[in-house]
């Protein structure tokens, strides 16, 4: 990984730990997560996206980072991330 790389891990990773997750209740919105993969390549560091099937009701074909719904028995919305990066994209 590269200098630049590891500044920016390490920035996105301080914003994150410092940011209040919230949203406007009147929304009618629901708990959520999603998990941004960044990947060390041959060619540097990498974001991992995905692309939702076309089959699907709920956004067919979006371009978008695993994620989704919380779960009763998720202790909180990073093992949300967790478990929805693993039911889309496999075992990581």
């Amino acid at each position: 990984m590269t200098k630049n790389e590891k500044i920016l891990v390490e920035n996105i990773t301080k914003a994150l730990q410092t940011a209040t997750p919230g949203c406007r209740k009147e929304l009618k919105l629901w708990d959520a997560a999603v998990m941004l993969p960044l990947l060390e390549t041959s060619e540097g560091l990498s974001i991992l996206f995905q692309v939702r099937s076309m089959d699907l009701k709920w956004q067919p074909g979006d371009i978008c980072f695993p994620g989704g719904r919380r779960e009763p028995e998720d202790g909180d919305l990073a093992v949300t991330a967790a478990r929805e990066l693993e039911e889309e994209l496999g075992p990581y």
